[in-house]
């Protein structure tokens, strides 16, 4: 992993997990667990983000805090608030608003546009 984040993150309507978001090269890495000890893991490759965003709706928060909106290729949505503050969350979607647009140009240039997802699983 190039660089790794104290996130918060969830699907909409799922539970929140409390963890780290690790940016890789071709990827992104969610690990974490829920306040009763439940674990998830999501690999995302950034040629399956459909956009990154901040949101700003109060159903695009986490416990109160702003957080970055994941739209996965797939329609799924997950979303990522940031444990340190909103300006790390500007960060990460800087980050990986370049990192998804390096994985598109590269996918268009190959002709390939299936990349495997790797959503979250439970354990």
């Amino acid at each position: 992993m190039v660089a790794t984040y104290a996130v918060l993150w969830r699907e909409p309507g799922g539970p929140s997990y409390t963890g780290r978001l690790g940016v890789g090269c071709s990827e992104l890495e969610l690990d974490g667990r829920t306040r009763s000890g439940d674990s998830a893991h999501a690999v995302i490759g950034y040629g399956d983000l459909s956009s990154t965003a901040i949101g700003h709706a109060a159903p695009e928060r986490i416990d109160g805090r702003p957080a970055l909106v994941l739209s996965l290729q797939s329609g799924r949505r997950l979303l990522v608030a940031s444990i340190a503050g909103a300006g790390v969350l500007i960060e990460l979607a800087d980050t990986l608003a370049r990192l998804r647009s390096a994985a598109v140009a590269q996918i268009d240039r190959a002709g390939d546009r299936g990349w495997p997802t790797g959503l979250p699983s439970q354990s």
